[in-house]
C-alpha cells in the first residue's frame, strides 16, 4: 500500500487576511477549516473531515480499496456563508 506524503510547496501570493508576502502550504493547510478527498474519475466529495490527519487516513484507506485511482487531499477556507 502506498502512503500518501504532504508536499513541500510555497504560495506566491498570501491568504487572505494575511499581510506576508508569502505562506507555506503547511501554513495555509494548519488554518483550513475543513478538508476533504477527491477523486477527478469518480463522484463529488461527500464528507467533510475536521482534521487533516482525518482526510489522508480516508484518502489511503480509499486507494487502499482502489489502487488504480488518484484521491486528492484538499483542505478548505470559508470565506462567507450563504444565509
Amino acid at each position: 500500500m502506498q502512503t500518501l506524503s504532504r508536499p513541500k510547496l510555497t504560495l506566491k501570493r498570501p491568504m487572505p487576511g494575511s499581510s506576508a508576502t508569502s505562506t507555506t502550504a503547511q501554513e495555509a493547510l494548519a488554518r483550513a477549516r475543513f478538508w476533504f478527498v477527491w477523486c477527478p474519475t469518480a463522484s463529488r466529495p461527500k464528507k467533510r473531515h475536521a482534521s487533516a490527519e482525518a482526510a489522508y487516513a480516508e484518502a489511503t484507506r480509499l486507494r487502499g480499496i482502489d489502487p488504480d485511482r488518484e484521491f486528492l487531499v484538499f483542505g478548505a477556507h470559508c470565506i462567507g456563508s450563504a444565509g
